[in-house]
């Protein structure tokens, strides 16, 4: 029973469990190296009225937000949404475009484990009076908790179809602004 055939057969066995145990490993071990998560509410609650005059600043904002080059959301007045990202080093944006964040509009953010970061997004805006056009620029401004529940405490969460499709599973499903801790 012990021919060479038998012999090669279990030799090339064990190799080859010994192969699917390390990769099996590996796996697992890849699995637990996941970056643990931190919190970003983003909102707009600047008032609307300064909008009307030829240069106004801290308008509220309606548009797009951006983490780097990938859009998260549109947002507007009176709303908020509160994402779980990896905790980390976030280059935000806002713009009124959806295709590209805004290189001159960024908030950097060194997103730690665990951490709850608030962000008010509002803008620049400039109405050119004699031709009805209007230039605006987004602006985002990391906020102390406390400061950010005076603004927004009322606002409404961002209905999920204004959240881009592959950030919704980082959407906290919250529906009143996030209390300080």
């Amino acid at each position: 029973m012990n021919s060479a055939k038998e012999r090669q057969f279990m030799r090339r066995t064990a190799i080859f469990l010994v192969i699917l145990g390390s990769v099996a490993a590996a796996r697992a071990q890849g699995s637990s190296a996941v970056k643990p998560n931190a919190e970003v509410t983003f909102y707009s609650e600047n008032p609307i009225w300064p909008a009307l005059a030829p240069v106004s600043t801290g308008v509220a904002f309606y548009g797009n937000l951006f983490d780097a080059e990938q859009p998260l959301a549109y947002i507007e007045h009176g709303r908020f949404l509160t994402l779980r990202l990896a905790a980390g080093i976030h280059k935000f944006s806002a713009t009124i475009s959806a295709h590209h964040p805004d290189k001159e509009s960024l908030l950097t953010i060194d997103m730690k484990p665990g951490g709850h970061y608030f962000v008010r997004a509002s803008s620049n805006q400039k109405n050119l009076v004699v031709v009805p056009i209007m230039f605006v620029r987004g602006i985002l401004q990391e906020v102390p908790c406390e400061a950010a529940q005076k603004e927004a405490g009322n606002a409404k969460p961002v209905s999920a179809k204004h959240v881009v499709r592959n950030v919704r599973s980082l959407l906290n499903p919250i529906t009143s602004f996030p209390a300080c801790p």
